[in-house]
């Protein structure tokens, strides 16, 4: 989201599926999620990377969503909007997340009027740290709902 380094990010080659492995492993997702995660994610993942329109997407989607490095304050939910939301909401949320960490999903549960937090274990793919466990969690969230919010 650096001035100056986007350019230079944009023309740098997608990295083969290999590479591709290794650098979440090492960044945003964790070497645990690395390794329970299929083969298949990370084709998936490599070969949207490969799509003519993905550094575009994705320094377009980074400049919305940072500046300089950090967070646009304009992106955030004020106290009274999160105070707003009637609907059940689950947050599954990995302890070293590296874009935040789970005291951002707390602060917010504590606005929402009907909100949980589960922390995890990982980083920012808690649905391949443990995919049992948010399966379950997902699970009880979506009965719940069912019962507060029945088919018309």
């Amino acid at each position: 989201s650096t001035p100056g380094l986007r350019q230079l990010a944009a023309r740098i080659r997608s990295p083969n599926v290999a590479t591709t492995r290794r650098s979440l492993a090492r960044g945003v997702i964790g070497p645990r999620a690395a390794e329970r995660a299929p083969d298949g994610f990370f084709e998936v993942v490599h070969e949207g990377m490969r799509q003519p329109g993905f550094r575009t997407a994705m320094l377009s989607h980074m400049g919305l969503a940072m500046r300089l490095g950090r967070p646009r304050p304009e992106n955030f939910l004020s106290d009274g909007e999160l105070r707003q939301l009637t609907v059940p909401v689950l947050m599954i949320w990995g302890d070293e997340d590296p874009y935040g960490g789970p005291e951002i999903g707390q602060r917010a549960c504590a606005l929402l009027p009907d909100a949980r937090i589960e922390i995890i274990p990982g980083r920012h793919a808690p649905f391949l740290d443990d995919p049992e466990r948010c399966g379950a969690l997902i699970d009880e969230l979506l009965r719940r709902a069912a019962m507060t919010y029945p088919p018309a």
